[in-house]
């Protein structure tokens, strides 16, 4: 017998199309959504780990009468099991445990053990090496590690804007001096946790690649480029108030 071809068996009708299209559109709706959700919550953990670091280092500070990694006499203080050497020898950093004591987070040494003060000052969590991979800073082993994908933290003196001081760059590379964040995210994080502009306040950012400020000249506000899209800034969080 010859079977009979309906219309409704050649394809799908408009309507079942539109819903097809719907969901397809509900489904990517869902998955834009569920990224910027994880993004938002991303961003928010860097505010967070800025806040709790900022105060370990006052904590430290206050107890210690010294700044992690500047503390002359960390070795005998910390290491307090000297056959395990876990805060390295009695010697200044980089190779040693301790700090000059000068105030001053130096580059090249106090900079790394800094973390590792802390962590072995029972203030932070866990345990950081106090020695750089290969001449470079790993977060997560000698840095803390941000939730964002290659991004540490950098506890050190810095230059910037005029002003030099104590400070935690968030940043990513080897060296923590390269961009991390979109002009706009960093903006966010500044807005909500300072004054929202590039070079005043305790939250500063700068250029990781170009973009990230206008840089109009000294003594003007430098303006975050909202326009520019793509990853171009590094924050600085200052650890002590202005001079």
């Amino acid at each position: 017998m010859k079977k009979i071809q309906t219309e409704h068996s050649k394809g799908f009708t408009m309507v079942e199309m539109a819903i097809v299209l719907i969901f397809i559109g509900l489904i990517i709706a869902g998955v834009i959504g569920g990224r910027s959700l994880v993004r938002n919550s991303q961003l928010l953990s860097v505010s967070d780990d800025l806040t709790k670091y900022r105060t370990a280092v006052t904590l430290f500070e206050d107890q210690y009468a010294a700044f992690p990694g500047d503390m002359l006499d960390a070795y005998s203080v910390f290491d307090v099991d000297a056959t395990n050497n876990i805060c390295g020898t009695n010697a200044l950093a980089p190779a040693g445990c301790n700090g000059n004591g000068n105030n001053v987070i130096n580059n090249g040494g106090e900079d790394v053990r800094s973390w590792q003060h802390l962590s072995l000052a029972g203030i932070l969590q866990g345990r950081l090496s106090g020695a750089l991979v290969d001449g470079n800073f790993v977060p997560g082993t000698n840095v803390p590690q941000s939730k964002i994908d290659g991004g540490g933290y950098w506890l050190h003196t810095n230059t910037l804007f005029g002003r030099t001081d104590n400070s935690i760059a968030f940043a990513s590379g080897g060296g923590l001096n390269e961009e991390i964040l979109t002009t706009r995210e960093a903006w966010s994080i500044d807005a909500k946790i300072d004054d929202g502009v590039a070079n005043t306040g305790d939250v500063m950012s700068v250029d990781g690649v170009a973009g990230c400020v206008n840089t109009a000249g000294p003594g003007t506000i430098n303006d975050y480029r909202l326009t520019t899209t793509n990853t171009s800034c590094i924050m600085v969080f200052w650890i002590n108030a202005p001079n």
